[in-house]
């Protein structure tokens, strides 16, 4: 039988370095686990399509990046900050059909008339979404003329919905920062997360409608 010998020199160098790596791998794993995902590798995708009405980041939809595109004729968007100041405005582009990437954190809000626009995201916060501060139940019916929130129905936050077979007519409201008129006809007659707080005016011309608490 042949013996070899090994020298304690070469064997405390062998095991130094073997200790030597084991410790780079273990840094180097903790250092990716602890890095910042990157968009590509950590994108959650969502999507969704807003119809006519008011839909605020956080409640609505979740916070994120989102690609924007306007997918119906005559459809308006307008997205707001926050604080309610205007940031973008766009209408319906039938060779381009808008393609706008915007931030939407949590409380901005997107304003839709006369149609309905697609968000798509590889990038949403994460955030789990807040339901609606919302504590009426009753819902009302209305026809043509001018109303009081407080007076004629209960302040908050409500989907308008014509009523009828022949839909014809506008509603408005003068909602400070959520104002709001369009027309309602066939095609566009539900109006989603309607705000009406105290004392503002609901104005229908030429239109019954239906006002639901907003879910």
């Amino acid at each position: 039988m042949v013996k070899y010998k090994v020298s304690k020199k070469w064997l405390h160098v062998t095991t130094t370095a073997a200790i030597f790596l084991c410790l780079i791998f273990l840094y180097s794993s903790t250092a990716l686990a602890e890095s910042p995902p990157d968009r590509e590798m950590n994108g959650i995708h969502y999507k969704t399509t807003l119809a006519n009405g008011f839909y605020t980041a956080g409640i609505d939809f979740p916070a994120g990046e989102y690609d924007v595109k306007i997918i119906s004729q005559n459809a308006e968007v307008t997205f707001y900050d926050k604080s309610g100041n205007s940031m973008k405005a766009y209408s319906y582009n039938p060779e381009t059909k808008l393609h706008e990437f915007i931030n939407l954190s949590d409380d901005c809000y997107i304003k839709v008339i006369n149609g309905s626009v697609e968000l798509s995201s590889t990038n949403i916060s994460g955030v789990p979404q807040q339901p609606r501060n919302q504590k009426i139940k009753k819902s009302y019916k209305l026809q043509s003329g001018t109303f009081l929130s407080g007076k004629d129905f209960s302040p908050g936050t409500y989907d308008i919905t014509a009523m009828g077979k022949k839909v014809s007519g506008t509603f408005s409201t003068n909602e400070p920062k959520k104002e709001i008129r369009a027309s309602m006809n066939a095609r566009n007659q539900t109006y989603k997360n309607i705000y009406l707080s105290k004392g503002m005016q609901l104005k229908l011309e030429t239109l019954s409608v239906k006002l639901t608490p907003s879910k």
